[in-house]
């Protein structure tokens, strides 16, 4: 009996062990997280330019390197900022964004999947009205919402919004943004790289570090070509959690590679929310990701136009899309 009851405590004590060296390790790799990604100390070198834009706009590297992140709304600031837009929307018919006083080499489809977030949004778009403009690009914002029927499919709203965006122009560069975060640093510029780009490398909810190296989710900046190439997302995850992954995996499979920017420079604050239900075939979806990456994206992408609403702001789609699809 003693000899059990010894032998037990020895497994036990070398559970926790292990235990202990694998928290260990996680923070050391959160403590020194830039060897685990490519770093641009030079911005700028790294962005793609539109093939059909002649540009004149100097890219400033003289930007401020912070910007006071505002979370609650006011109201009277979102008022006046649509009134200053609005000579944007008439002139394109859409909230097309232009750089002023010169010609922009850059123009971004900004996409953003939403539900149930208002406040978010709202916020949002205040944020990013007052920090683009300083980077002399031409954006316009997509706000894809989901309807009620169905669990959240972020993949697939993304997907949707790349389609849609192009109906309006022939965007060269797509950025997939979650409503709840915010850049900090102007320096972040919201064009396309040589590769598919993580862009929120360091958040406020987590430290300013890299919570595993694979990750690429929250924001990410793909060119026209590249997120064609890809795929798009996969439009079989219903509920949260892992459609960032997949990408991750098709790009890889598409011979293409992930690169980052420093920390200093890419750094988000993250709004609070409540977390969604993870989606429990996530794990098991990834499994197959390589054997079905070709086949289940943009190229077979469905779903039930609901509204199509433009303001000054953004435009906003609202669709509904289904898991028999």
């Amino acid at each position: 009996m003693r000899s059990s009851k010894c032998q037990s405590l020895r497994m036990l004590s070398c559970e926790q062990w292990m235990m202990a060296l694998a928290v260990s390790l996680f923070l050391l790799a959160l403590r020194c997280p830039t060897g685990r990604f490519v770093v641009f100390s030079s911005p700028e070198e790294d962005l793609v330019s539109c093939a059909s834009l002649v540009g004149r706009c100097p890219l400033s590297s003289a930007l401020p390197g912070s910007m006071l992140i505002k979370r609650v709304l006011d109201e009277s600031v979102l008022t006046q900022l649509e009134r200053e837009l609005h000579g944007h929307y008439n002139q394109s018919g859409f909230p097309l964004i232009r750089a002023s006083g010169c010609e922009s080499a850059f123009r971004t489809a900004i996409i953003v999947p939403f539900r149930n977030r208002s406040e978010h949004l709202d916020v949002f778009l205040r944020h990013m009205h007052s920090f683009l403009p300083q980077q002399n690009i031409d954006y316009s914002i997509y706000v894809v919402e989901q309807s009620e029927r169905h669990k959240f499919n972020r993949g697939k709203l993304m997907n949707i919004g790349f389609k849609e965006a192009l109906r309006d122009m022939d965007y060269c560069c797509f950025i997939f943004h979650d409503v709840d975060l915010l850049p900090e640093n102007p320096r972040n510029l919201y064009a396309c790289s040589k590769h598919p780009r993580h862009m929120c490398v360091a958040i406020d909810t987590f430290r300013y570090v890299v919570p595993y190296a694979d990750i690429f989710g929250g924001v990410v900046a793909m060119q026209k070509d590249h997120f064609v190439k890809v795929n798009g997302f996969s439009n079989r995850f219903f509920g949260w959690g892992a459609e960032d992954d997949d990408l991750a995996l098709r790009i890889q499979s598409a011979k293409l590679h992930i690169t980052r920017w420093s920390t200093d420079i890419s750094r988000y604050t993250a709004l609070v929310h409540e977390k969604a239900n993870p989606n429990p075939k996530r794990f098991d979806l990834l499994a197959d990701s390589s054997s079905r990456w070709q086949s289940d994206g943009l190229i077979d992408l469905k779903y039930k136009l609901l509204s199509h609403q433009r303001t000054p702001l953004y435009t906003k789609i609202t669709v509904d899309v289904s898991p028999d699809d």
